[in-house]
Order: C-alpha cells, then structure tokens, then sequence
C-alpha cells in the first residue's frame, strides 16, 4: 500500500501518510471521491501559478558595409543602427489596496445640527397638541353643562294637601275583637316539635321522649281527632313499628298524651 501524494510505502491500517501528512483514503471508503476532490482542490490552490518568462532581448542588427562610392558622386551617409527596444517588464499581480471609507467630519457636525433641530420641533408639537386637547376638553364641559347641568327654571308648583275621600265618623265606636288571645303555651323541657297545626288537624304535634317519634306523634294527633278528642284511651297505629297502643290525653290548653312503651306526645291546639 502506497500514499498517493508522495508514493511512500504505507501500513495496512494508516490514516495519515507518515511522510506528507496526507490523508490515506482507501477504495471502499463512500466518502472517497469527495475527500479526493477537495484534496485536488487545495493542492491546486496550494501550486503558484506559472510566471510569465521575460521577452527575448532584441538582437541587434549586425554592421552594414559601407557602399563604394563611385567616382564623381558624393557618398550617401549611412544612417546610424536603431537601437533595441528595452525588454517588456515582466507583469505581477500587486494585491489591491482596500479602500477604507473615512467620514466626513463635517457630516457629523450637519448630524448635531439635525439633533439640535429635531427635539425643538418635537417640543412646539407637543405644545400644539396640548393646546388643542384643552381647547377640545373646555368644549366637551360647556357642551356638557348646556345639556345636563341647566336644570328646568320654572318653578315647581307646591303639592297640595288632599283630602281624605272618606272622613272618620266621630260617632263611630271601635267594636270589640271577639275572638279570644291565643294563651302562651309553656312547654315541658326536652320538647322537641315536629310537625305545625293544619285546618284539618288543628294542633302542632311535639315529641316528649326519646322513644317516641315524630311520625307517631303525628299518627297521635289524626287518631285523636278522628276519635272526636275523646277524654279517655283511644289507639294509635304506630308507622314505625306497625304496632297499636293505647293512648290518653289530658290537660288544657297543652295536651299530654301517654301510652305504649313510655311514649310522649304533647299537642297544642292552634
């Protein structure tokens, strides 16, 4: 295995040539052709390009013999040999000089006139616009005082008392209520209500008792007024245990009915 710059022998396994430095590419490598077009590049730009030789010296003429005069003429004077041209001088390339754009120092002083005007104009705007804003605002003021502040002028006419369409007879006399001033009713400690007076069941039902409950004490209420509020026993259906027990109910205005399994039932009749 060879390098292909300098053709100097190479291991099996190099990357770099130990004599050039150059890069081994191998056959199968997919990026060959690429990496050997770039090399064919860069040595390219790497090779100076080939000087132009100089011009040939121009050789001078050689001696022109003289002519031989013939008798009775004058001889023609010979004209003296041209003399060479100097060789063309040998063209090179000089790197161009780059152009550095310098500012003008009057130009900054032409920007600092522009800064000096620009914020005095900005500041008369300002002046105009503040002016017509407080124009527009005393406007809108009056604009606003004409239409809403000026109330009417004509004077409102004073109400005048009215009479009553219908005076109080001083013969007419305040009857009696006669119905009678529900009575406070004090209830025991430990009542608890349950369910308010009705046209039809005319007594608010309370629980007693920890045992009874206010389905019962309602229950209590319909079958003493369906039995007519007897002053004796009647029975009462319980809804919670499906039992009936015997009940009885005394006292006035506060009803105290008792029975079953230490059940308490207080009615106040409305």
């Amino acid at each position: 295995m060879y390098c292909g710059h300098c053709a100097a022998p190479l291991p099996e396994a190099a990357q770099f040539c130990q004599s050039c430095g150059y890069r081994v590419i191998h056959p199968d490598d997919p990026e060959a052709a690429r990496f050997l077009a770039e090399q064919a590049r860069a040595d390219a730009a790497r090779t100076p390009a080939p000087t132009r030789p100089p011009a040939p010296a121009a050789t001078p003429p050689g001696p022109v013999p003289a002519p031989t005069p013939s008798p009775g003429r004058r001889p023609t004077p010979t004209p003296p040999p041209a003399t060479p041209a100097p060789p063309a001088p040998e063209r090179v390339d000089q790197p161009r000089a780059l152009k550095v754009r310098t500012a003008d120092p009057t130009t900054y002083e032409d920007l600092d006139e522009e800064w000096d005007d620009e914020p005095a104009s900005w500041r008369q705007d300002r002046r105009i616009l503040a002016a017509l804003l407080a124009a527009a605002a005393v406007l809108l003021i009056l604009l606003v005082y004409l239409l809403f502040g000026r109330g009417d002028d004509t004077p409102t006419p004073a109400a005048s008392p009215t009479k009553s369409s219908a005076a109080a007879s001083p013969s007419a006399s305040v009857k009696p209520s006669s119905t009678p001033k529900a009575t406070a009713v004090k209830l025991p400690a430990g009542a608890e209500k349950c369910t308010e007076a009705t046209a039809a069941l005319p007594y608010t039902t309370y629980r007693g008792s920890s045992v009874t409950t206010c389905r019962f004490a309602d229950k209590v209420r319909e079958e003493y007024v369906a039995a007519g509020a007897p002053k004796g026993e009647f029975k009462a259906k319980s809804p919670v245990t499906g039992r009936t027990y015997d009940m009885v109910c005394t006292g006035s205005p506060l009803l105290t009915c008792k029975g079953g399994s230490n059940a308490v039932v207080y009615l106040v009749k409305k």
